[in-house]
Formats: C-alpha cells, sequence, structure tokens
C-alpha cells in the first residue's frame, strides 16, 4: 500500500507539474498574440509611443545644451531617467490598468473557469508588458545613440549592462503592476486610489 501511495503522490505532483507547465506555454503564447496586437493597432501603439516619442522630441530640443559645468550634453544626461521612467510607465502602471480593464470586462472570471487559467493569463499579460517595455525603451534610445555625443554604446559590455539592468527592472515592477491592478477597482479609478 506504500508503493501504491508513493506512486499516486508521484503521479498527482507529475501532473500538477504538467499542467502548470502547459499554462505557462499557452501563458507565452498569449503574451506574445497579444504583444503583436498591440503592435498593428493604433490605439495602443499611441499608448505605448506617446511618452518615449515626446521625451525624444524634448532631448532633442535641448541636444546643445549641456549639464552646468560640464560639457555633457542634457539630452545623454536625461537619458537613463527616460529609459527607467518608460520601464515604470509600460510595466507597471499598463499591467495595472489591462488588469483592471479585464476584470471589467469579465476576461479574468473566464480565466478564473479554466484549470490554471490564472497562471495562463498572467504569464501572457506579464510577457505582453514586457515586449512592450522594451518597445518603449527603444524608441527613445536608438534615436539618442546618433544624436548626443557621450552615450557609450559602441561595446558588447555596454549592451549586456542595459538588457541585464531592464531585466532586473522589469522584474522588480511587473509584480507591483499586478499587485496595483488587483486593488483598483476600475480602470477610471485606478489613476487616483485604490478600491475600498
Amino acid at each position: 500500500m506504500t508503493t501504491t501511495s508513493t506512486t499516486t503522490k508521484a503521479t498527482t505532483r507529475a501532473v500538477a507539474v504538467n499542467a502548470r507547465t502547459a499554462a505557462a506555454r499557452a501563458g507565452l503564447q498569449r503574451g506574445w498574440i497579444e504583444f503583436r496586437q498591440t503592435m498593428t493597432s493604433g490605439q495602443d501603439l499611441w499608448s505605448v509611443m506617446f511618452f518615449p516619442v515626446v521625451t525624444l522630441v524634448v532631448m532633442f530640443l535641448l541636444r546643445h545644451n549641456t549639464v552646468p559645468g560640464t560639457g555633457f550634453s542634457l539630452g545623454s544626461q536625461a537619458l537613463p531617467g527616460i529609459l527607467g521612467m518608460n520601464v515604470v510607465l509600460n510595466g507597471m502602471m499598463m499591467l495595472a490598468l489591462s488588469l483592471t480593464m479585464d476584470r471589467e470586462d469579465g476576461t479574468l472570471l473566464r480565466a478564473k473557469a479554466t484549470p490554471k487559467g490564472m497562471t495562463g493569463y498572467l504569464v501572457g499579460k506579464v510577457t505582453s508588458r514586457a515586449g512592450t517595455a522594451v518597445i518603449g525603451l527603444l524608441v527613445p534610445l536608438v534615436p539618442a545613440a546618433f544624436l548626443f555625443g557621450g552615450l557609450d554604446l559602441g561595446r558588447p559590455s555596454a549592451w549586456i549592462t542595459l538588457v541585464w539592468v531592464v531585466v532586473l527592472g522589469l522584474v522588480a515592477v511587473l509584480p507591483f503592476g499586478a499587485i496595483l491592478g488587483s486593488l483598483f477597482g476600475s480602470a477610471q479609478g485606478s489613476a487616483s486610489s485604490p478600491s475600498r
């Protein structure tokens, strides 16, 4: 009886692991589909690109100004903060807003009704928002590399550092976005205060 009980427990664990793996795989696929839809929808593109484009225009207009007391370009000085703000806006706030909107339209309820549906849903949302955050980073970064002096982007170590800092930033802010999305009562109220 002990052997049968152990075998049953092992089988149950294997099925649970396979279900989680299948949900995570489905979530990755869902996230990729959502990301592609975002990149082909004018309204979604506008929401992703607005802040990066505005900051790029401001940096371009200030390109000949320097940080007081140095010869360092003001645009180069502002770029790291702008990139960080893009990660926070796209990673945390947009995830919170999309979770709140999906709760309002019943998408979360449908995800709860399927086995491991919430796992797949959350993996999909995180994947989609991480992709849009990366696009939001590239919009100011690529032109800034050509417009401003003082950026050391020619070395592979600079790009490796950028990648690990962005990944670390996304890992830090995406969970907060999910938490905030669960606290807001409605998408309209998400800008002001959490639900009570």
